[in-house]
């Protein structure tokens, strides 16, 4: 069988991205001699993962015009000649609210397989950009042809319950390197002296600091919590425009504070936690649950969050300042990581899953059609 030919297309590739990390863990996992992956950008940023895809083989494509609405049929053009100079197989869109942008014309250009992989259960925080986005997005189900999620809570919200119960659906799941998290007690000695927290209690937050993460919830619960314990010390490890806002808020309570910023090493920092905090707005299938657990972490999360991401050190509370405080000041500290069951998130498992569902649509698209 010749190499199939994939064009993801995705808003950008940057490190700090939680989607570009995800599709980088089943890329590297992928089995390039029956594969090739190539990319579509909208967005280029400095600290990416493009250095890492021209290094295996993949090509990287931008699409060098503001895709704003006033910019729509120039980007349109664009993308209409992108399609009539490069044929694929198949593509799988990543960033769902482009389809008003992609789809149509990759329908018309003959690309039989439009996967649309969704990895949120939402568009957007802002009610209006909200609104506009399910306007545009008419073209997401009408042109697509093959529908993955990150979990049934995104499903839920990007389709309909025809597209879910039919053949058409995959659950895709968040897969990581499951014995890269495992913990290490020499390294979780190690960083607490670095860190001067061999004598405290330790909280961490690790993701984008956007409005999505809730993190001005989080600073409120903080300010209460170190008031009635100061031995507990929380950490940030991630960057963002809430950063400055959040460090702000926080500025008289610095001395039970570290920003640790954006960090490479997010497997071996879970070490010199001992609780997880997610108190997020949204999420699809937030993966630094999925990374903590690997590493026997107890998470609080908010109830927000899908339940498909426990398994089994997961405490899901509602978004209540009062709750969220007796929680992490009632939370076990000392105790000892337990080894838990996160098969269906390995990645080695997911990728060869994913490989089989992209061949078997090739199968069925020459014998039958898609």
């Amino acid at each position: 069988m010749r190499k199939i030919k994939i064009l993801y297309i995705v808003h950008n590739m940057a490190c700090e991205s939680g989607v570009s990390s995800i599709i980088m863990n089943y890329y590297r996992n992928i089995d390039k001699t029956k594969i090739q992956i190539d990319f579509l950008l909208f967005k280029k940023y400095d600290n990416s993962y493009e250095e890492e895809l021209f290094k295996n083989g993949s090509n990287v494509y931008y699409v060098d015009v503001n895709h704003k609405l006033f910019n729509y049929f120039k980007v349109k053009n664009k993308i209409n000649l992108f399609f009539k100079n490069n044929k694929y197989d198949i593509i799988e869109l990543h960033s769902p609210t482009l389809a008003y942008l992609v789809m149509k014309s990759a329908q018309e250009n003959n690309i039989s397989i439009r996967i649309v992989h969704t990895h949120s259960t939402t568009m957007s925080s802002n009610k209006i950009k909200n609104l506009v986005n399910h306007i545009l997005n008419y073209n997401l189900i009408k042109y697509s042809n093959v529908y993955f999620s990150c979990s049934k809570t995104s499903a839920e919200y990007w389709y309909n319950s025809k597209i879910i119960n039919s053949e058409k659906y995959y659950l895709i799941t968040n897969g990581i390197d499951v014995g890269k998290y495992k913990y290490n007690e020499l390294i979780a000695k190690n960083l607490k002296e670095e860190l001067k927290l061999s004598k405290n209690k330790t909280v961490g937050f690790v993701g984008r600091m956007s409005k999505d993460k809730n993190l001005i919830f989080l600073s409120k619960v903080i300010k209460k919590v170190i008031e009635k314990d100061k031995n507990i010390k929380f950490i940030f490890v991630g960057d963002g425009n809430e950063l400055s806002l959040i460090q702000k808020k926080l500025k008289n309570y610095k001395s039970n504070i570290i920003f640790l910023g954006m960090k490479n090493n997010v497997n071996e920092l879970l070490n010199a936690f001992d609780i997880l905090v997610l108190p997020s707005k949204k999420e699809g299938l937030p993966m630094v649950l999925v990374e903590a657990q690997a590493n026997g972490l107890k998470c609080i999360a908010s109830n927000t969050i899908t339940d498909e991401v426990n398994v089994g050190n997961v405490k899901f509370i509602p978004l209540n300042k009062k709750k969220w405080e007796s929680t992490i000041l009632s939370s076990e500290f000392n105790y000892k990581r337990k080894t838990l069951d996160l098969r269906k998130f390995d990645i080695i498992s997911c990728a060869q899953r994913l490989e089989q569902i992209y061949i078997e649509l090739i199968k069925k698209r020459d014998k039958n059609g898609i």
